[in-house]
């Protein structure tokens, strides 16, 4: 059992053999992105950031963790943590996704702080990100 972040986010990292069958992990890591429980769903989040983010299956992220149902603390934080990483290297595409309301306003706040701190977001991205008003669901 992952019962703290910073296991989850250790263990994840680690995992280097995902390159060997990442359509197998993917499978794999479905149950865990649909849970809701806080460290389950985190470790899925987490595990598509540090293994999966890529333009191909950038769609997939960001739909699979817009629908995620766990609402804890740490659940949320990597949900935004792995959709800013997104942000950084797809800057245009997931500001689309940011602003078409398929987020809940907690997690929204989340990511676009995680955005706010990444020293991989320019400037011009940040202001944009500010001034943004995007809609938000009601989940």
């Amino acid at each position: 059992d992952i019962t703290n972040w910073s296991v989850c986010d250790s263990f994840c990292a680690s995992l280097t053999s995902v390159r060997v069958d990442p359509d197998r992990v993917r499978e794999f890591l479905m149950p865990y992105l649909e849970s809701d429980h806080e460290y389950e769903a985190r470790f899925g989040a987490v595990m598509l950031m540090d293994h999966f983010v890529s333009e191909p299956n950038l769609p997939w992220i960001l739909e699979t963790l817009s629908r995620c149902p766990a609402r804890d603390y740490y659940a949320r934080m990597g949900i935004a943590w792995a959709i800013s990483v997104c942000f950084a290297y797809f800057p245009e595409k997931v500001m689309d996704f940011l602003q078409d309301g398929r987020l809940d306003a907690d997690t929204l706040y989340k990511t676009q702080r995680k955005i706010l701190e990444s020293n991989r977001v320019g400037a011009e991205w940040k202001r944009q990100i500010r001034a943004a008003k995007p809609k938000v669901s009601k989940g």
